[in-house]
């Protein structure tokens, strides 16, 4: 997967789905949200480096091929490998999208996934 179709699967598409107009891109006027990772690093998951409540998940205990080494949430570091999550709260309320108008079918779906990895029809 190239580094382009690897963002349009993770930031633009997911966006675009969920009407988030200022997320997804990284352009004037946009929202300066990162991920940086090192690809390439694996190291086994533990519980205790879950970022939420509940400590269960099925990746625990699994070998993980990459690491997030830090969060950019609206141009503000809110997670580092060496800090860990901030303890200001970031969020915002994002408003409710108009479902009708995202409500994909399974074969927009498909069909979105050819036109980023570039897969003939048949």
């Amino acid at each position: 997967m190239t580094l382009k179709q690897f963002a349009r699967l993770v930031a633009s598409n997911p966006a675009d789905r969920f009407g988030l107009s200022k997320k997804g891109r990284i352009s004037v006027g946009k929202d300066a949200d990162f991920v940086l990772i090192k690809p390439n690093t694996s190291y086994i998951l533990k519980a205790d480096q879950l970022e939420y409540r509940n400590k269960i998940s099925p990746y625990v205990g699994r070998s993980i091929g990459a690491k997030i080494t830090q969060t950019i949430l609206r141009g503000r570091t809110v997670y580092s490998e060496q800090g860990g999550v901030t303890t200001a709260f970031q969020g915002q309320f994002v408003k409710k999208f108009n479902q009708n108008h995202h409500n994909w079918t399974f074969k927009q779906l498909c069909d979105k996934r050819d036109t980023i990895f570039g897969q003939s029809k048949q």
